[in-house]
């Protein structure tokens, strides 16, 4: 088999398996498996599933990869994708702004647990953000994501399998993560969701487009 199409297969293989141990991890049904047969444990399950995708992340890094190029954008149109890239991540550090990063990562979980000694209910507590970021689209984190991939100046092979990847994944992870959502906030969720697009700001474009004119 050519090199190439073999280094194309192990980096599909990677992102097949990676979805996999991610969403499964991510189920409601596990979660309560583990919380049911390891109490003691669950406090520590938030914590120990964002470790578990950093390692597999970092050994992402040492798989061979196709080579190649797809373009290679030259002075001033790379200036402009470099500019939308910094709006991107600076978008995405606002988002991460707008809600618990210890509790995100799981850190707080496990202070919690060590100072009260409960076992708790949720792997995490969820707040339901409407402001800042979240009145633009309901994932601005994946949004700012695809957004700074989209936009690399020199698209790799590489870089494109996993700006497509990412586009696929985050859209099927929303869905899965918006059914928890409503499980918790119920009709308030519902009406956040009517009013603000999934992952691409359609809707606030719209209206940002309806009022300018």
């Amino acid at each position: 088999m050519d090199t190439q199409i073999q280094n194309i297969f192990v980096q599909a293989a990677f992102m097949i398996g990676f979805s996999l141990i991610h969403s499964i991890g991510s189920t409601d049904t596990v979660k309560e498996k583990v919380r049911r047969y390891w109490p003691r444990f669950f406090a520590w399950y938030r914590l120990a599933y964002n470790l578990v995708s950093l390692f597999l992340l970092v050994l992402w890094y040492f798989l061979p990869k196709p080579q190649g190029y797809l373009y290679q954008l030259a002075s001033p149109f790379s200036l402009v994708f470099y500019a939308v890239q910094l709006a991107c991540v600076i978008g995405f550090l606002l988002a991460l702004s707008d809600f618990s990063g210890g509790e995100f990562l799981g850190v707080r979980q496990v202070i919690r647990f060590l100072k009260e000694r409960k076992v708790p209910q949720r792997d995490e507590n969820y707040d339901l953000n409407t402001g800042g970021m979240y009145r633009i689209c309901r994932h601005p984190l994946y949004f700012f994501s695809i957004g700074f991939f989209l936009f690399i100046p020199e698209m790799s092979v590489s870089s494109a399998l996993i700006t497509l990847w990412l586009i696929f994944y985050f859209y099927i992870g929303s869905v899965f993560e918006e059914k928890r959502l409503i499980k918790i906030f119920g009709k308030e969720y519902m009406e956040y969701r009517r009013s603000v697009s999934r992952i691409f700001p359609w809707k606030w474009l719209r209206n940002k487009l309806r009022f300018s004119g």
